[in-house]
């Protein structure tokens, strides 16, 4: 009596085979989706975080400023620009000039964001009630000793000579504090691509100087300056450098290629609040 064999025929060899193949081509290609999409992700997350590294230096302006005291231009901030002043450095005055009452020793205590005093800067001068503006005509370093003046050897301070286009201070100790004034704009590159940029107030030019990038390549169409009050309601063009502004909301879309140059399929959108001091 013949007795049945255990085991598989070759047809099903063959089909298991090709089942196995199947699975497996299956498998291979979700974990090869799967690693696009982390790829797009994590490219879209470090683009994003480049994107809110670069306009740190915006926040960080904005959120110094005070439209109660004047600190935005009226008529310059607008969905594609903002201009306002910010502070570039304090000081307080060491000794007075004698021969020159508009020219005052300063020494100065701190540079914002790595600026210095220059000429064009506004001096705001405190009499003990108030701050009064003076425009800066000349700045001088001072290397040999001043009556009523210690030059220190600490980085954080040092010894300048300002002449003043207004009032200077009547007494030595009076706190000193200086601004300018700055445009951040969204503007095209010679390379077709729109960036968001930073000029600088220039006073041998009467103008602001050249752009500097400040992020970008951004897509126009989705990144824009707005404005807001108190009660988060938008602020037209007539009234978005005046007492009532509260907010500014910048919001900033790449496009989808980030600057090492890895496409990114989904481009790294941005949107940041800088909430005003909003005082004098």
């Amino acid at each position: 009596m013949l007795t049945a064999r255990a085991g598989a025929s070759l047809a099903e060899l063959l089909v298991a085979m090709v089942m196995l193949g199947v699975i497996g081509a299956a498998a291979t290609n979700a974990l090869t989706q799967q690693g696009r999409v982390r790829t797009r992700v994590v490219a879209r997350l470090v683009a994003e975080a480049q994107l809110r590294e670069a306009i740190a230096p915006l926040l960080a302006d904005l959120g110094a400023a005070s439209p109660a005291a004047g600190d935005f231009t009226a008529g310059q901030a607008t969905d594609t620009t903002v201009e306002l002043r910010v502070a570039a450095a304090e000081a307080f005055v060491c000794a007075l000039d004698g021969g020159d009452p508009a020219t005052v020793h300063l020494v100065l205590l701190s540079s914002m964001l790595g600026r210095s005093i220059a000429a064009g800067d506004m001096a705001w001068l405190y009499d003990g009630e108030s701050w009064t503006g003076a425009p800066v005509e000349r700045v001088a370093a001072v290397g040999a000793p001043v009556d009523g003046c210690t030059q220190r050897s600490a980085a954080a301070a040092s010894l300048v000579r300002v002449t003043l286009g207004g009032a200077a201070p009547r007494a030595t100790g009076a706190a000193v504090r200086f601004t300018r004034r700055i445009r951040y704009s969204f503007y095209r590159a010679s390379d077709g691509n729109t960036y968001l940029g930073l000029r600088a107030w220039s006073a041998s030019t009467g103008g602001f100087a050249s752009v500097q990038p400040v992020a970008g390549p951004l897509d126009r169409a989705g990144s824009r300056f707005r404005y807001l009050d108190t009660l988060g309601s938008p602020l037209g063009p007539s009234h978005a450098a005046g007492p009532a502004l509260a907010q500014v909301i910048i919001e900033l879309a790449g496009t989808g290629a980030p600057p090492a140059g890895r496409a990114v399929s989904i481009p790294p959108t941005l949107r940041a609040t800088a909430a005003l001091r909003n005082r004098r």
